[in-house]
């Protein structure tokens, strides 16, 4: 056999393997910024990348990087071997800022040094990971920098007053302080309320949290034109009148205008048609 028909062999191969993969690899790009808060989670990540900070740790030489649990760091993952990627100390530039539903990660690029390894090159990472959902409430810069503070001086990442270039969940236009009052007169003039099932804290007057569930499978929801995961979710959000959409395969598009009472925790069933 010739050794132009191996190579073609050999290519042919390599196209099989690879084109079932392209479209999960679209999927999880897609998935990165367009599943829950996806909104937010661009703006999260346009707000760190390529902000440069300085190193509070060392990161190993692993591909795992440096790992931290719900804010601490987690020790099982610690390698024995004294080889690094990164000193305490070093200026690193955040290359990339991920958020998934349960972990946080951001690929670094140290200043002035090429990445590690041949085919697959090593670059220092910082993953914070979580033993729950990560929410809405997490979803601020004052919070993300509060987890990245064992690591790394975050003094370069923003203050409290710049968290809210982050909101912490898709809302409609802000509205004037008497939005609260002013929605009650709407809703004593006949806008819909969703069941109302427990009280929150009572210093969470302004917010609620609204409980969407739907017969159809992955049903997605909207809350004022932004998209806030798949039915059944719980969603925090500002007290007042929302838009609330869901549309599932097979349905018919369910819209509804609602008033939702601060200070409540409620829960509205659509009902889309087929």
């Amino acid at each position: 056999m010739s050794k132009r028909i191996i190579q073609l062999y050999i290519s042919i191969a390599i196209i099989c393997l690879v084109l079932p993969t392209l479209p999960v690899l679209g999927q999880e790009r897609r998935l990165t910024y367009e599943d829950w808060y996806g909104d937010v989670k661009k703006i999260l990540a346009d707000h760190y990348t390529g902000k440069t900070v300085k190193l509070k740790m060392a990161i190993p030489a692993t591909r795992r990087g440096l790992e931290l649990v719900d804010g601490s760091l987690d020790r099982a993952a610690d390698v024995p071997s004294t080889e690094t990627l990164a000193q305490s100390g070093d200026d690193v530039t955040i290359q990339s800022f991920i958020v998934r539903d349960t972990d946080i990660e951001l690929l670094l690029n140290k200043n002035g040094e090429k990445p590690k390894g041949r085919f697959f090159p090593k670059k220092p990472r910082i993953k914070l990971l979580f033993s729950r959902e990560l929410t809405a409430k997490d979803m601020t810069i004052e919070t993300i920098n509060r987890w990245l503070s064992p690591a790394i001086d975050v003094t370069a990442l923003g203050s409290a007053q710049q968290a809210s270039v982050a909101p912490p969940m898709p809302v409609a236009k802000e509205t004037p302080a008497p939005t609260i009052a002013k929605s009650s007169e709407e809703a004593s003039a006949g806008l819909p309320t969703p069941t109302i099932v427990s009280d929150l804290a009572t210093s969470e007057a302004e917010y609620a949290e609204l409980t969407v569930e739907c017969p159809g499978k992955y049903a997605r929801i909207y809350i004022d034109d932004a998209y806030s995961g798949h039915a059944p979710r719980t969603i925090r959000l500002r007290a007042g009148v929302h838009s609330i959409l869901v549309m599932a395969d097979g349905y018919s598009v369910w819209e509804q205008r609602l008033f939702i009472p601060g200070g409540k925790a409620s829960v509205v069933k659509a009902q889309p048609t087929r």
